[in-house]
């Protein structure tokens, strides 16, 4: 599979990892274990995140992917790859770990159409813009791998500058005030509770957004539009997605988190709280995640 791992710009510095259960996975992979038995062996975290074809239901509904150009921001194992490369014409995988390229290209290795550059985005001197992009999960961590004094709008600035124009800018990422982390679940990214309510106190260089923070964010950007859609439980195994500005579906919110979701309490039924929420018409605040989808105008000023 090395043919569709593209290492010219690739940095070992740059570090991201589920630890050592990657190695564990690749090797299974290499010895002829399909995802889908690993995914009924093995009840890991990362298993179930990586390999549950319910990852795909956040991008299903896009029309925008079909026949299209589409660069894949932070690929990772190739959750969401295969579903990409069912439906475009050709798939760019950017990702930073090699490791996690090397799962992606094996599990994927019955799709021609797709190739994976292993570098930081920042490095890479595109030459081409795309009709997607997608950033699913990604965003959130550019404080880490983004050199700039507002690494987030300078990453975004960046991944909105490789769309063609009248493309599709595909984000998901968890809402900082969702109401799992008021009933108590732990931050997804630090794995403690309250850390995003609290605004971060112990931040290194990852965070999420409100929805007030992230529609500021995503108004950085010129000659663009965009819709806010909010997934239920959340965008990472999609059940309901529901637009946000559209109140007549709100009464289909609703938290069923069998089998994810880490706890250190839980202080009270998120359903029927959400329930208040839909009739008090203020769920997009509130709610566990967000997908957004920044379309750049057809006709760029000065065009």
């Amino acid at each position: 599979m090395t043919d569709k791992i593209n290492l010219q710009w690739y940095d070992a510095n740059y570090v991201y990892s589920d630890g050592e259960i990657e190695q564990e996975v690749l090797q299974e992979l290499e010895n002829g274990v399909s995802p889908a038995t690993l995914l009924e062996e093995d009840y890991r975290w990362p298993i179930l995140y990586h390999f549950s074809p319910e990852r795909h239901a956040a991008l299903d509904w896009i029309d925008a992917i079909d026949d299209a150009d589409v660069l894949e921001i932070g690929s990772g194992w190739g959750a969401i790859t295969g579903c990409l490369c069912e439906r475009a014409r050709h798939v760019t995988c950017v990702e930073l770990s090699l490791i996690r390229s090397q799962i992606n290209a094996i599990r994927n290795k019955n799709y021609s159409n797709f190739g994976i550059t292993v570098a930081n985005l920042n490095d890479i001197p595109f030459e081409k813009q795309f009709d997607v992009v997608t950033l699913i999960g990604v965003l959130e961590y550019c404080g880490r791998y983004t050199e700039d004094s507002n690494p987030y709008e300078a990453f975004l600035q960046k991944a909105f500058s490789l769309l063609k124009p009248g493309g599709t800018l595909v984000l998901a990422i968890e809402n900082r005030l969702g109401l799992k982390y008021f009933a108590g679940a732990n931050e997804d990214h630090y794995n403690r509770p309250f850390e995003g309510l609290n605004n971060y106190p112990n931040d290194t260089g990852i965070r999420t957004f409100s929805y007030e923070e992230l529609t500021s964010l995503i108004n950085t950007l010129d000659n663009s539009s965009s819709d806010f859609f909010l997934p239920f439980p959340d965008y990472k195994f999609a059940q309901t997605i529901i637009a946000a500005d559209d109140m007549t579906h709100y009464h289909e919110a609703f938290v069923n988190e069998i089998n994810y979701g880490a706890y250190s309490f839980s202080s009270f039924d998120q359903s029927t709280v959400f329930r208040t929420l839909a009739e008090q018409s203020d769920l997009k605040t509130f709610a566990n995640s967000f997908i957004v989808l920044i379309r750049k105008d057809s006709a760029e000023e000065g065009q």
